[in-house]
């Protein structure tokens, strides 16, 4: 494995894609490969400045080393995240904290949360209760949300907006509470976000002005993390969490996983 504290040559693993953005792609280490599958890591610097991606890239590559060492340290779903975290700050690197259930009760409802324009609000809602990666809602396609079924899903598929994280990102999600009347408004997707790298700054930027953020280190990535802590809460088993989540599992995958109907009856018990 590469030595962090060693002559890092960031600039062999930059990229540039759509409208310029720069991005950091690496291929996973052959000691990795069997815990973590996705071949290849691709990540948004979120800049189409080279000086600023000479900087970013440092910490990205950081980022990775301490979560590959967390996967072959622990293979458990729960404590992986865990590992990841103590290692991560060890090098002196910010995580970002789950939101408390309260805190998402009392303050993310949709009288207080209105903006920054419809799409993002509705975006960040439909995470809320799916525990989905922002950019996964973001890209739905028309074919992706099922409304007129009994039990009205979303289907997180690679289209044409975005690529899958890994093979086990593949799921279907039942829609219920505020993630189910926010998806409803939206049965054609998110045209203004779809491959485009900008619902998050827009929605925690709107947040942030508005005092929304529980701390300083919040995000709106910390709804993902609050939704595998409320799957904890109520006992979920890790197959059913991994199958919600879009995670990898660190034993041999066996059948065809949870059904939606299964799916229903965990987010039903914790619905918001």
């Amino acid at each position: 494995m590469e030595d962090c504290g060693s002559y890092f040559d960031g600039m062999a693993f930059i990229r540039r894609g759509k409208k310029n953005t720069i991005y950091f792609v690496k291929r996973v280490p052959k000691e990795f490969e069997k815990l973590d599958r996705r071949g290849v890591v691709q990540i948004s610097l979120k800049t189409d400045s080279e000086a600023i991606a000479r900087t970013k890239v440092v910490d990205v590559e950081a980022q990775l080393q301490a979560y590959w060492i967390a996967l072959s340290e622990d293979r458990g779903v729960a404590k992986r995240y865990s590992a990841m975290v103590k290692l991560a700050a060890s090098r002196g690197l910010k995580h970002r904290p789950p939101f408390a259930i309260e805190w998402i009760k009392t303050h993310f409802t949709e009288n207080r949360v209105t903006g920054p324009n419809a799409q993002a609000r509705d975006i960040f809602f439909t995470v809320i209760n799916t525990g989905c990666r922002p950019s996964e809602i973001a890209g739905l396609m028309p074919d992706d949300i099922v409304l007129d079924h009994a039990i009205p899903h979303i289907k997180i598929r690679a289209n044409s907006a975005r690529d899958l994280k890994s093979p086990a990102s593949e799921r279907d999600i039942p829609m219920v509470g505020i993630s189910l009347r926010a998806i409803t408004r939206h049965p054609n997707g998110f045209p203004n976000y779809a491959g485009r790298d900008r619902f998050s700054d827009d929605m925690n930027r709107y947040l942030r002005r508005l005092g929304l953020f529980e701390t300083g280190n919040h995000t709106v990535y910390g709804l993902r993390h609050s939704f595998e802590d409320r799957l904890l809460a109520i006992g979920v088993q890790d197959r059913m969490a991994a199958d919600l989540m879009g995670h990898s599992t660190s034993r041999e995958r066996y059948g065809t996983g949870a059904t939606l109907a299964q799916k229903l009856e965990v987010l039903n018990r914790l619905a918001l």
